[in-house]
C-alpha cells in the first residue's frame, strides 16, 4: 500500500495567542510505500565439475526465520537432450535436503539447476547453470605469483626480500604457492594419491608462435594436506632466470605415479641451457596442467642518486635529494633506513643489499617510506641526529626496479650559541639563515607521512629557537615571529593526525617518565619551547595564534572523547604542563602591552579580551585534567603548575552520587609549611529531588562531546572542581581601581559536561557554602594589629561581576559572609578557620572568579 504524510511546520513565534491569527504555517508532505517482501533466492555452486564427481547446490536468499513455513522445490535438467523429460531423467539420484541439494555422478553435458521457494504467501524461483566435463581435474588457485607481477628483483608484488635474523639481506626469491581442492569427494577419487610436478617455463615475448626458452622442473616437497585442501610450495632464485624470455609456472597433476615419474625423467634429461625440451614432448595424458600468472627478469636501467648536504643539522637541515635514470616513463620512489651499508658496489658507492642493522635505531625493521612513487626524480626531508642510508628506486614501463643508495649524517641540533662578543652583522645573518632553513624544513614536514617522525623533528626544532634577549637589536623580529607562526600552523596540523591513542585512557600500572616519551607530550612540549624562547617578541596577531593552537589541543581531545592520554590516579595528564605553560606566556604578554603610561584604550581592550579567552581556555584545560582523574579519590587536588609563573590549576573529580548524597569537599594541607594553591570548599547534599531538579535543568543545554572522562555520558555523571589560581589580577586590566586591595585572585567552579554548575540557595536547602582561603604571609597581621576593625573582618571574599558595559565590572562580596582569624589569635565561636585564613559563608555557589579584598579601617 502507498500511504502519504503531511507535516504541518510554523515558527515558534507563530504560536504566540497574539500571532496566532496572522500565522502562516507550511506544509511538507511524505509518500510512503509499503511494499511486500522479496525472499531474493539464490543458488550456489560449482560453475564446471570434473565429470565422475558429486557436488552440491545450496538455496542463499533472505529467507524467513521459521524454516517449517516455507516450501522449496528443486529440479535438475540436462539442456543438451531434447525434450526436459529426459533431461531430468539424467539427474536421477539427486537428494534434496531443504535448502541443499546433493548432485550424483553426472555425465559430461550442461545441467540447469532450479529452485522455486514458497513463504508467507509468496512464492520465487531462480535458476543456475553447472557444466560437466570430463577434460578439468582438482582446482588449483595460485596463491604466488600474483597476477601481472612483472619482472623485479625487489618488488613489494611478488618477489620479496628475505631478510634473516641478524638483518642480512640474503637475496630475492620468486616463489610458487598454490592450492589444490576437490580431493575429498569420493566420486573424484578421493582417498587416491594425486601426484604433481612443478616445471617453469620461459617463452619468447611477443611471439606469434610458442617459441620455449627455459624450461625446468623445480624442486618441490610433497603436497601438504590441511583437512581436504592440498598446498604446494617451492621458489627459485631470481638471478637463476634468464633475461628476456616471460616465465610462468606449470602445475602437472596426475592420479597416476608412473605418468608424473616420466615426465620428471624427461625434464631431468634435457640439456635446458642447450635445446630446451619443446612442449609438445611434455604432454602426458592422464594428466591435468595448470599455469599460474607471468613474470620476468629484465636488466635494471643505469640509475644514479644524490644527497646534498651529506652531513647536516638534525631536524634543521633539509636534505635534498636527485635521480636521474636511463629510461622514458620511470616512476621514482625514496625509502630511507639507519642501516648502514657494509659493502659498495663497482662504481665505489653504497650497496644497497648488504646492510648492517642499527639494532637500537627506531626503524630497526627496516626501510621507511620517504615519498611514495611518482614521476618526480626529486625529493627532500629533514631528519633526526643518526646516521642513514637513503634509497632510490626507478620503475620501468616493464616493471624492472632500478635501486642506488647514499649515505647521510644529521648531527645533534644545538640551541644558536649568539655569543655576545660576535659581530651584529654576522649574528644577525646566523639568526636569518637559520630562520629561512627552518622555515624550509617546516614546509617539508607538513606534507610528511610519518607523524612520529614529524613530532620529533618538530621537538628537536622547537628546542633552537633563540631566546628573544639574546636577538635583541639585530633587526630579526619579523623573521622570527613568521617562523613562530609556521609553527603554530604544523603544530595544529599534526594535532589531527596524531593517533587517537595519545589521547585516550591509558592508565599506567604505576608513576613513570614512560609518559614523557608520547608523541602528545612532545608536541605540547614543542609548543611552549617555542613560546618561551620568542615570547617577548610576539606581537598580539602571533599571541592569538598561540591561543588558536592551544584551542586545537583542547578541541581535538574533546573531539575524541579523551583524557590528554590519561593518568596513573596521582599524577595529572603530562601534556597538562606544557599547555598551561603557553597559556601563561599569552597571558603575561598581553599584561606586558599595558605597561606604561602611553597605552591607549583600544590597546587595553585588546590586552584585555586576548585574557579573557585565555582563561577561557585554561577553564577547559581544567576540565580535561579533571576527567583524567578517578572520581571521589581521596586525598589532595591535583595540581598543574605553569613553568617559571605563578599559574596553578587544582582540579578534583567528582560522581554524581557524591554531590547528591554526601556533598562535595576539599580540605587545605594540614602542613603550615607550604600554602595551598586552592581554598577548602564544602558544599552541602543536595538531596534526590533537588539532584534530579538539576540534572533536568542543564541537560537541556549540554554538549555529548564535552562529557569527558570514564563513564560519564550526561550532565552530573561526573563533576570537576576546578581552582585556577592567577597569576596576576586578570581583571586589572578592565578596571584597576581595586587593585592595590585585591589578591589571591582564583576561579572557583564547579563544571560537568563542560557547563557551570551554579547552585542557589533554593537548591542547596538554605545550607550554604563556606570556602576558607589562606592569606599571604605579607598581608597577615597578629591581633595586635587588626584595631579598629570591631567585629568587622580585615579581609573579604569578593567575586567579579561584570556590568553591561564593555569591558567593567567590579569585586562585589554580595551573599556572602567573611571572617578573618587572625595570626596567634583565638578561634571564632561557631566558625571552622585556621590562623592566618579567612572564612567565607555564601548562601550559594556562583561559579565564577574570587578574590580576598583588603578592608580599609572603618571610620567611625
Amino acid at each position: 500500500a502507498a500511504w502519504v504524510f503531511v507535516t504541518r511546520v510554523a515558527h515558534a513565534s507563530a504560536l504566540r495567542p497574539s500571532a496566532l491569527a496572522n500565522a502562516e504555517p507550511a506544509f511538507a508532505v511524505f509518500e510512503v510505500s509499503v511494499v511486500a517482501p522479496r525472499l531474493g533466492p539464490r543458488i550456489e555452486a560449482p560453475g564446471a565439475v570434473p565429470a565422475g564427481c558429486g557436488f552440491v547446490a545450496v538455496l542463499r536468499g533472505e529467507m524467513p526465520l521459521d524454516a517449517k513455513s516455507m516450501i522449496i522445490s528443486w529440479r535438475c535438467v540436462r539442456t543438451d537432450l531434447t525434450t526436459d523429460v529426459a533431461g531430468a531423467a539424467s539427474c536421477a539420484g539427486a537428494l534434496q535436503t531443504g535448502l541443499s541439494y546433493r548432485l550424483p555422478t553426472l555425465v559430461t553435458g550442461v545441467y540447469r539447476l532450479g529452485a522455486q521457494i514458497q513463504a508467507n504467501g509468496i512464492t520465487e524461483n531462480t535458476n543456475t547453470y553447472v557444466t560437466v566435463r570430463a577434460d578439468i581435474g582438482p582446482v588449483v588457485t595460485f596463491a604466488e605469483p600474483v597476477a601481472a607481477m612483472g619482472a623485479r628483483a625487489l618488488s613489494e608484488l611478488g618477489a620479496g626480500v628475505d631478510v634473516d635474523l641478524d638483518g642480512t639481506v640474503r637475496g630475492s626469491k620468486i616463489r610458487l604457492n598454490a592450492t589444490v581442492r576437490g580431493l575429498d569427494d569420493p566420486a573424484c577419487g578421493g582417498g587416491q594419491d594425486i601426484f604433481f610436478v612443478a616445471i617453469l617455463r620461459g617463452t619468447a615475448p611477443k611471439s606469434m608462435v610458442t617459441i620455449e626458452l627455459d624450461v625446468r622442473r623445480v624442486p618441490t616437497g610433497n603436497m601438504a594436506f590441511w583437512g581436504s585442501v592440498g598446498t604446494v610450495a617451492a621458489e627459485i632464485d631470481f638471478d637463476s632466470l634468464k633475461v628476456g624470455p616471460v616465465y610462468h609456472f606449470e602445475l602437472v597433476l596426475s592420479r597416476s605415479k608412473a605418468t608424473i615419474e616420466t615426465l620428471v625423467a624427461r625434464l631431468d634429461a634435457a640439456d635446458v641451457d642447450a635445446s630446451p625440451p619443446p612442449e609438445e614432448s611434455l604432454r602426458l595424458p592422464e594428466t591435468w596442467v595448470h599455469r599460474s600468472p607471468t613474470f620476468s627478469r629484465t636488466l635494471p636501467a643505469a640509475l644514479e642518486l644524490w644527497a646534498q648536504p651529506a652531513e647536516g643539522v638534525a631536524a634543521r637541515t633539509l636534505f635534498r635529494f636527485g635521480a636521474r635514470a636511463l629510461c622514458e616513463g620511470c616512476m621514482f620512489a625514496y625509502r630511507y633506513s639507519k642501516a648502514l651499508p657494509t659493502t659498495v658496489t663497482a662504481d665505489g658507492l653504497p650497496s644497497c643489499d648488504d646492510l648492517l642493522w642499527d639494532k637500537g635505531a627506531d626503524s630497526a625493521a627496516g626501510w621507511r617510506e620517504l615519498r611514495p612513487w611518482s614521476l618526480d626524480t626529486d625529493a627532500a626531508s629533514p631528519f633526526l641526529e643518526g646516521n642513514y642510508t637513503i634509497e632510490v628506486r626507478a620503475r620501468m614501463a616493464d616493471g624492472s626496479i632500478a635501486r642506488a643508495c647514499r649515505k647521510l649524517a644529521a648531527l645533534k641540533a644545538k640551541a644558536m650559541d649568539l655569543q655576545a662578543t660576535m659581530d651584529p652583522a654576522v649574528a644577525t645573518e646566523m639568526v636569518t639563515d637559520w630562520a629561512a632553513e627552518t622555515s624550509q624544513t617546516l614546509e617539508s614536514l607538513r606534507s610528511a607521512n610519518d607523524v612520529e617522525t614529524v613530532v620529533r623533528s618538530l621537538r628537536t626544532i622547537s628546542l633552537t629557537f633563540p631566546f628573544a634577549s639574546s636577538v635583541e637589536g639585530l633587526g630579526v623580529d619579523e623573521p622570527l615571529r613568521i617562523l613562530f607562526s609556521e609553527t603554530c600552523d604544523s603544530i595544529v596540523e599534526l594535532v589531527q593526525r596524531l593517533p587517537v591513542t595519545e589521547f585516550g585512557m591509558v592508565r599506567r600500572l604505576a608513576p613513570s617518565s614512560s609518559e614523557e616519551d608520547t608523541l602528545l607530550v612532545m608536541m605540547g612540549k614543542a609548543l611552549y619551547s617555542a613560546a618561551r624562547a620568542l615570547g617577548p617578541l610576539l606581537q598580539l596577531t602571533e599571541l592569538w595564534q598561540l591561543l588558536g593552537t592551544l584551542r586545537a589541543f583542547l578541541s581535538r581531545n574533546e573531539q575524541l572523547h579523551g583524557t590528554f592520554g590519561g593518568s596513573d590516579g596521582i599524577k595529572p595528564p603530562a601534556v597538562g604542563t606544557s599547555l598551561l605553560s603557553s597559556a601563561a606566556v599569552v597571558i603575561n604578554r598581553a599584561f606586558a602591552f599595558t605597561n606604561g603610561t602611553a597605552v591607549g584604550t583600544i590597546a587595553r581592550r585588546n590586552a584585555s579580551a586576548l585574557v579573557t579567552s585565555t582563561m577561557v581556555e585554561v577553564r577547559r584545560l581544567g576540565d580535561a585534567i579533571a576527567a583524567a582523574m578517578p572520581q571521589d579519590a581521596l586525598g589532595e587536588p591535583a595540581g598543574v603548575f605553569a613553568e617559571d609563573d605563578g599559574l596553578i590549576i587544582s582540579v578534583k573529580h567528582f560522581s554524581g552520587t557524591a554531590l547528591e548524597s554526601y556533598g562535595l569537599s576539599v580540605e587545605l594541607p594540614l602542613d603550615q609549611i607550604r600554602r595551598a594553591p586552592y581554598p577548602s570548599v564544602h558544599i552541602p547534599a543536595l538531596g534526590k529531588e533537588r539532584f534530579a531538579e538539576l540534572r533536568a535543568n542543564l541537560s537541556r543545554s549540554y554538549s555529548l562531546v564535552k562529557c569527558l572522562g570514564a563513564g560519564v555520558s550526561r550532565p552530573l555523571d561526573g563533576l570537576a572542581l576546578i581552582s585556577v589560581q592567577w597569576a596576576e589580577n586578570p581583571y586589572s586590566l578592565e578596571d584597576a581601581s581595586d587593585a592595590p586591595t585585591i589578591f589571591v585572585v582564583r576561579d572557583i567552579r564547579l563544571h560537568t559536561c563542560g557547563l557551570a554548575v551554579p547552585l542557589s540557595s533554593e537548591l542547596l536547602g538554605g545550607k550554604g557554602v563556606q570556602f576558607v582561603t589562606e592569606v599571604p604571609d605579607k598581608f597577615r597581621s597578629q591581633s595586635s594589629n587588626i584595631a579598629g576593625y570591631g567585629s568587622q573582618s580585615q579581609f573579604r571574599c569578593v567575586r567579579w561581576q561584570s556590568s553591561l558595559l564593555e569591558g567593567s565590572g567590579a569585586w562585589l562580596p554580595d551573599g556572602c559572609v567573611s571572617s578573618y582569624r587572625a595570626m596567634f589569635d583565638d578561634p571564632i565561636p561557631g566558625i571552622n578557620v585556621s590562623e592566618g585564613a579567612t572564612h567565607c559563608s555564601c548562601e550559594g555557589f556562583w561559579p565564577g572568579t574570587w578574590a580576598l579584598q583588603a578592608v580599609p579601617v572603618p571610620f567611625f
